[in-house]
């Protein structure tokens, strides 16, 4: 199975405030080269990495049975947000060392917000999934091509995205035990 989707994963109180924090520093926030109306702002190597940040941290972990918590060097945890007419381009996380065959890049992401238009779901290896606001879902970025089609709803789709850098054995505990 290439995506694992966990309902109602955050609080809704939680979700407040992750936008809450959004809006506020919204000015860190970089665009994205690849794709229009994409911003993100990497919040575990900065002051922007809150307790609310590392309490879902140890909640996704555990939900995973992560025995070690490596975060992913490259991307780690960031704030996505998409405005309409943007859209994520069809892609594998290739960067090193993802590349070496050695790790695989395990993304878990918590829906924060999105309108109610399918163009808000991601779609992995081929399949959509829908996604609604407190869920979440994760996937090896780095095996599986992944996108989402231009976003045509009225308002943003955000996701809090936290990034792990698994082992291959690390990989397959996490789908065999999920």
């Amino acid at each position: 199975m290439s995506v694992l989707t966990h309902r109602n994963f955050v609080e809704e109180n939680d979700r407040i405030d992750f936008l809450n924090h959004i809006d506020k520093i919204s000015n860190q926030f970089k665009n994205n080269k690849v794709g229009p109306y994409r911003r993100s702002c990497k919040l575990d190597t900065t002051d922007h990495f809150t307790n609310l940040h590392h309490h879902y941290l140890l909640k996704i972990s555990k939900k995973l049975n992560l025995t070690t918590i490596k975060i992913d060097p490259v991307l780690g945890i960031l704030y996505s947000v998409i405005k309409p007419g943007g859209f994520i381009h069809e892609h594998k996380d290739s960067n090193p060392p993802y590349n070496t065959g050695k790790f695989i890049n395990y993304r878990f992401n918590l829906m924060l917000d999105r309108d109610s238009d399918s163009s808000y779901n991601p779609i992995v290896d081929i399949f959509e999934y829908t996604i609604g606001i407190n869920d979440a879902w994760s996937f090896a970025a780095s095996e599986y091509l992944h996108k989402t089609n231009i976003i045509n709803g009225n308002s943003r789709r955000v996701v809090l995205q936290y990034g792990f850098l698994l082992t291959l054995n690390e990989y397959t505990s996490v789908i065999n035990n999920n």
